[in-house]
């Protein structure tokens, strides 16, 4: 699970482009593919709803010991389309890359269903036509200059393998973080239980301890509710 939480971590940090390269990974992906992250998926879906709201999102959490607001900005980095519940898709995109590096031909291949217009390279209107009609032109500029490395105006196939450069460091950077931050919680936590059976500390008979639980892409995100789904109609607005 460390893992799954580090990528989740990840995504957050990622530009809206990436995130739509991602959930197209993510929709092609076969059942095979995604089976444990499947499993992982149903851990937070707890009633079986093929979605995830922020109070399942924010109970999975609270043994990983973050904060309220960590946790409120990892939930709407995982909402790409906005809708407040976090659907499959949306959590497979997020944690594809706990398998390590994505393979080139899964890059490839998204990339080829991205450039719409097939000259080899994503342009403004291939991204116009990628978020859809409600997208803005800063939106579209956004996502050019997110991934556009060698500023030409255009995202070539070398740019968008860019996107996914280091992205495992990264990942095992934040499992590494996450380990460490279970561990210090854990040991503080460990010291106030020590502390309280301790005849030398003082207790107030007002004062209890509590361990309980801490308080677009819109078809794309719901057209998938089981890995290995397919859906013709590709249509990506935000």
């Amino acid at each position: 699970m460390d893992h799954v939480q580090g990528a989740l971590e990840n995504f957050g940090t990622y530009g809206k482009f990436k995130k739509v390269a991602l959930m197209i990974i993510a929709h092609t992906s076969s059942v095979a593919e995604v089976q444990h992250l499947r499993q992982a998926f149903n851990t937070y879906d707890s009633d079986n709803r093929g979605t995830i709201s922020y109070s399942q999102f924010k109970s999975a959490l609270h043994s990983f010991f973050y904060s309220d607001e960590e946790i409120d900005l990892m939930f709407r980095a995982l909402d790409v389309d906005e809708r407040g519940i976090i659907h499959y898709t949306e959590f497979l995109a997020a944690t594809l890359e706990t398998h390590g590096m994505i393979e080139e031909d899964r890059i490839a291949e998204c990339f080829d269903r991205l450039d719409n217009s097939s000259t080899g390279y994503i342009s403004k209107e291939d991204l116009y036509g990628i978020l859809g009609p409600e997208c803005t032109d800063e939106d579209v500029d956004n996502c050019m200059a997110e991934a556009d490395f060698d500023c030409d105006n255009m995202i070539s196939y070398d740019d968008f393998l860019m996107l996914f450069h280091d992205q495992q460091q990264n990942l095992d950077d934040n499992v590494q973080k996450i380990v460490l931050r279970r561990r210090h919680s854990l040991t503080n936590l460990n010291d106030i239980r020590s502390s309280s059976r301790s005849p030398k500390a003082s207790r107030s008979p007002k004062t209890r301890l509590s361990c309980g639980s801490a308080g677009g892409i819109d078809h794309l995100s719901a057209s998938m509710s089981t890995a290995g789904e397919t859906c013709d109609d590709w249509n990506y607005v935000v």
